[in-house]
């Protein structure tokens, strides 16, 4: 009896030990999935992570797949075989291969990954409620040990062969009960099984099973015995949940040798415990079936009770707790019945959430000290409270119209405390008072009497002198508590060094005795000895200046850094040199979720902890780096009060909620959830229409399911894909980071959030590419090396290289078989070509005469002027001396027949005159080529003339009938050369370069008419008609001939430098293109009209003045 009495002390202090959650914080934060959050069912039966990281919830409305953000379902089809047997799914497990065993009421199945589709495990047998799985449990060998209600069945993983296990009354080493409802395993393999009638044991590699009962009385036997749950815990300890409550059995060597049972004392209501579970700290956790969760507190040796709360959304969902789970980030989850699951992460928190229960409000306004046990609240509209620490009891003091020195306003400010120790508390309406807490006594202190912006209080601090500063919305006071004297300081328009603004947040003395002021227009440093305010404001130019003017806090640092709270940011005095103060500021760009400051605490690590309008953030000043904590950390939700902040001597912090109660932590205990997460591909889409809905687009292929894969071949026609993934941590999904990149696309890693979960690209060229993710938990741990996915973009067909080795190979036979036809014609090729070189070389040859030739027509007036004199200077000579000789002649004639007579014979007169007549003949064809020398000289040098460097104004008909003159007797056998001039107004131009365009179209008009007789072999002089007409802008000169035409096919390149109609070797093809040249460089226009074999008609357009 002693021996037994001994063991059970010895039992009692092993539950007893202090395990590292001793001290775990008696409130708990749960976030919730439930339907009206996405999550399928309400009803959350059992609870798993697979291998991938995600999270599986069975329940009464099918299996649902969890990745933090999305669900994904599998229901009973009861069309398709390979669907999930029944909708009501009660047990999970993976096994040591990675294989996820799902149990329905309908029977065991092995859920598929890579097809998410389900293979089947019947019975052998056909017994009623076989198929009625319960739970499913591995000894790590290959074997699953599955319950259900009529047996318990062992199934071989490796041959698929399944062995049930039955009560049978005959054999008294049966199993118990059919009727089986847990299971665990000891350090020894051996499997302890819970039935309706109690405990088995089944020691390894036996089928004798050794029963034991809970309570062996005749009152609830029934209830007592039925076990609904059971769980060995690390210490070897078994706890068995049962219909009526819980108990704790120490075993050894199969059986127990101590017990506990566990009441209300303990935290244990009557009533069935339903889920027992023990976390990776080594805490136990029991699920009840009424009473909510309860966690054993090993210090208190009572269990910890954590109940749904109606109008709480931050505690348990439901109070039936059918399963337990933590996952490997340390997240608790607890699956409800009718609340789907709450979730609460076990590696982060130190926070606690003070609301309502004893607090008069939960608008904490202000708070201070008092002693190391209790707390001075101000709440706005509460009053004053006294929170006690330990007990969490409140002492509250109001307005009370009917009892005298009672708090003169409920809407309670300020609190402050003088070097005498006395409370000075500052209100909304009331002003400023005097509390003496022995007798509740509240006595007021006017300082400002009749100014009602004075009586609204923000802050009071006393400094060193002994002196009271008052921060107010009607300026800065000064007031002595000792003599009740008050000195006020305003904000003057006139004054420059007055104070910047009547509205003051804060106040601040530091320890080198200076004071600090807060202004909703800046920051001033008060001078005491002037009276002078020195203003610190925001420069939108300066990067030094304050971040913002509404300075709401004031903290000195312990290495005397001041650190200023404002409403955009906060900002840190770096210098004051100059009469000028320079800040470094922290805002949103540099991590802190919340710019709108409004308390600042340091911890004695040095860090600043800053409660602005989104939480609390815990700042290190040397790596200037944010952590951001929010109401999901277990901390008010909502605003702070602007000043409502306050650390105890031993380091707690405390800060007051807009609407919310208050906050309290210890630095030194909040922790982060330092678990990296895994991260996942969850989706690829093609074109916006996901791979996971019907058959695989042609061209595309993964080698595993999207969640594994680790490569994926695209078609080059699925230029559009996105991928989408997640990070499978659920402390809190929505504040995951992520970060891609493609590389070869991205140069840099791209930044998003849980919002955009997904990367799209379009239009890549074929290749290999690889695309990396990795993502972050909401503490901002990182899994750096994330997921990879190698991605391969197939070419076209026509850019594979068997295609283009195809294409190389046809490329040489076909060489090949040209090869000999090539060879045959080379020779003739040959000859052609030499025949082309010549021509081509001729063809240069006179385009170079011609391009000689045009420069050449620059010298010619000169030379023209030389020629003109040297010849018309004989010319005229000889035209004189025949016109003399014709004269002379005559007379000579007279003369010889007047020395004749007139008897003189006839024959010898007649011989006379024929012989002077031949002579003036001569002489008549002396005159004749003597005028037509002077005609020529006249028109070569109108044709001629040398351009000056201007335009002249002149008329265009005499050099154009010299050109024609030129021209006419070199071409009269080929055409009948007319000029006709209706209009020669005198226009800006250069008249030399017109007369080499009219020369180009005359000659090229002559060589078109005689092409047209040789071809026609009727060589009958053909036409060539000049002529001209007139608008009021434009001077029309047309030269239009009878000759061959033009072909319409060339019509258009007549005009380009060397192109030719005529054989080779004829012409230069410069001709018309520099007569082109010419005429738009007159600013006019050379056109062309043609009829082959008709004749063609070239017509000049030139500008008249305006």
């Amino acid at each position: 009896m002693s021996s037994l009495r001994l063991s059970l002390a010895a039992f009692l202090l092993c539950l007893l030990c202090p395990v590292a959650w001793a001290a775990a914080p008696d409130r708990l934060r749960f976030e919730q999935l439930n339907p009206a959050l996405g999550l399928p069912q309400s009803s959350v039966t059992a609870i798993m992570q697979d291998r991938d990281g995600f999270m599986w919830f069975a329940g009464q409305g099918g299996l649902t797949r969890y990745d933090g953000y999305r669900f994904l379902t599998f229901r009973h089809d009861p069309t398709d075989a390979t669907s999930i047997s029944d909708n009501s799914v009660q047990a999970l497990h993976e096994d040591h291969a990675g294989q996820l065993w799902v149990g329905t009421r309908n029977g065991l199945q092995r859920f598929n990954p890579r097809s998410e589709d389900f293979s089947a495990y019947p019975p052998r047998d056909s017994k009623a409620n076989y198929l009625d799985v319960r739970n499913i449990a591995s000894d790590g060998k290959g074997i699953l040990w599955i319950t259900t209600r009529s047996g318990l069945v062992r199934l071989d993983g490796a041959t698929g062969q399944l062995a049930t296990e039955r009560h049978d009354p005959a054999n008294p080493h049966s199993l118990g009960a059919d009727d089986v409802t847990g299971l665990a395993f000891d350090a020894g393999g051996g499997l302890w099984i819970g039935t309706q009638q109690g405990v088995d044991y089944l020691a390894p590699g036996t089928r004798h099973f050794t029963h034991f009962r809970i309570d062996d009385s005749a009152v609830d036997a029934l209830k007592r015995n039925a076990v609904r749950s059971l769980k060995i815990d690390r210490a070897g300890t078994l706890w068995v949940g049962t219909a009526l409550g819980l108990e704790a059995w120490r075993i050894a060597a199969g059986a127990p040798t101590a017990r506990r049972r566990f009441g209300s004392a303990e935290g244990i209501n009557p009533g069935a415990v339903t889920a027992l579970f023990e976390d990776s700290h080594g805490t136990l956790w029991a699920g009840t079936q009424t009473d909510g969760l309860k966690r054993w507190d090993a210090g208190a040796g009572r269990f910890a009770a954590f109940a749904h709360q109606s109008g709480n959304p931050a505690s348990l969902a439901d109070n039936y707790v059918a399963s337990l789970f933590e996952d490997r980030a340390g997240i608790l989850w607890a699956g409800t019945w009718f609340g789907g699951t709450s979730r609460v992460d076990l590696n982060a928190g130190g926070f606690r959430h003070v609301l309502s229960g004893a607090l008069s409000s939960n608008k904490i306004s202000a708070i201070l000290g008092d002693g190391p046990r209790s707390l001075w609240l101000a709440t706005y509209g509460g009053g004053v409270n006294r929170y006690d620490l330990q007990s969490g009891q409140t002492t509250v003091y109001r307005h009370d119209a009917r009892v005298p020195h009672s708090l003169n306003d409920d809407l309670v400010t300020a609190l402050g405390r003088d070097q005498q120790g006395q409370l000075w508390v500052g209100t909304r309406n009331g002003g400023l008072s005097r509390f003496d807490p022995a007798s509740g006594r509240f006595t007021p202190r006017a300082f400002a009497t009749g100014d009602a912006l004075s009586d609204f209080i923000q802050a009071i601090v006393p400094d060193r002198a002994g002196m009271l500063w008052i921060a107010s919305r009607g300026g800065l006071h000064r007031l002595d508590p000792r003599t009740n004297r008050a000195t006020t300081f305003r904000h003057d328009a006139a004054i420059e060094t007055s104070l910047s603004d009547n509205f003051i947040w804060a106040i601040l003395e530091d320890t080198r005795g200076r004071l600090w002021v807060g202004t909703s227009n800046g920051l001033d440093l008060f001078d005491p000895a002037s009276g002078r305010f020195r203003h610190a404001r925001h420069d939108s130019r300066d990067a030094a200046s304050l971040i913002h003017n509404r300075v709401s806090f004031l903290h000195e640092a312990a290495d005397g850094t001041l650190w200023v709270g404002t409403g955009g940011g906060v900002s840190r005095l770096v210098a004051d040199s100059g009469g000028k103060l320079q800040f470094k500021s922290y805002a949103r760009q540099q991590g802190l979720a919340n710019p709108a400051v409004d308390g600042i605490l340091e911890d004695d690590n040095g860090h600043l902890w800053i409660s602005n309008d989104g939480g609390i953030a815990d700042f290190d000043p040397r790596k200037e780096t944010f952590r951001n904590y929010t109401s999901r950390d277990g901390m008010a939700e909502g605003d702070y009060f602007v000043g409502a902040a306050w650390r105890q001597p031993d380091g707690a912090m405390f800060f007051g909620s807009f609407n919310n109660g208050f906050t309290m932590f210890d630095p030194r205990a909040v922790r982060g959830n330092d678990r990296a997460p895994p991260v996942v591909m969850t989706d690829i889409q093609i074109y916006n229409q996901s791979v996971r809905s019907g058959p695989a687009p042609a061209g595309f292929v993964l080698d595993a399911p999207i969640h594994r894969a680790r490569r994926v071949v695209l078609s080059h026609t699925q230029s559009v894909f996105s991928f989408e993934f997640a990070a499978l941590h659920f402390a809190d999904p929505q504040r995951n980071q992520y970060a891609y990149q493609l590389e070869g696309v991205d140069r840099s890693w791209v930044a998003t959030d849980a919002g955009k979960r997904f990367a799209t690209y379009t239009n890549l060229d074929p290749g290999n590419y690889v695309f990396r993710v990795k993502a972050s938990n909401k503490d901002g741990v990182w899994n750096e090396a994330g997921v990879a996915l190698a991605i391969t973009i197939t070419p076209p067909f026509w850019k594979t290289w068997w295609f283009r080795l195809a294409a190389g190979l046809f490329v040489l036979a076909c060489v090949y078989a040209v090869h000999r036809i090539r060879v045959r014609v080379l020779l003739g090729q040959k000859r052609e070509l030499a025949r082309q070189v010549a021509a081509s070389l001729q063809g240069l040859q006179n385009a170079q005469q011609q391009l000689v030739l045009h420069e050449k027509m620059a010298s010619l007036g000169t030379l023209s002027a030389g020629i003109a004199h040297e010849i018309n200077n004989p010319s005229n000579f000889a035209h004189a001396g025949a016109q003399v000789l014709a004269t002379e002649l005559e007379r000579f004639r007279a003369f010889l027949l007047a020395l004749a007579g007139t008897d003189a014979d006839a024959a010898v007169t007649d011989s006379l005159n024929a012989r002077i007549d031949a002579l003036i003949r001569q002489s008549a064809t002396i005159l004749e080529g003597t005028s037509r020398i002077r005609d020529l000289v006249r028109d070569l040098g109108t044709f001629a003339r040398p351009d000056e460097g201007a335009m002249t104004t002149a008329p265009i008909g005499p050099n154009l009938l010299a050109t024609v003159h030129l021209v006419r007797t070199l071409y009269a056998s080929v055409a009948d050369i007319t000029c006709v001039l209706a209009a020669d107004p005198p226009l800006a131009c250069w008249p030399a370069q017109l007369n080499q365009v009219f020369m180009n179209l005359i000659v090229n008009a002559c060589h078109a008419i005689e092409d047209k007789q040789q071809r026609s072999g009727d060589f009958t002089p053909g036409v060539l008609a000049i002529s001209s007409r007139a608008d009021a802008a434009w001077l029309y000169v047309d030269f239009e001939d009878s000759g061959s035409g033009i072909d319409p096919g060339v019509i258009d390149h007549i005009y380009e430098p060397f192109f030719t109609t005529k054989p080779t070797g004829q012409g230069t093809g410069l001709g018309l293109s520099i007569s082109f040249g010419i005429v738009e460089r007159h600013g006019g226009s050379l056109t062309v009209r043609s009829k082959p074999g008709q004749g063609s008609c070239f017509t000049v357009r030139l500008p008249l003045p305006a």
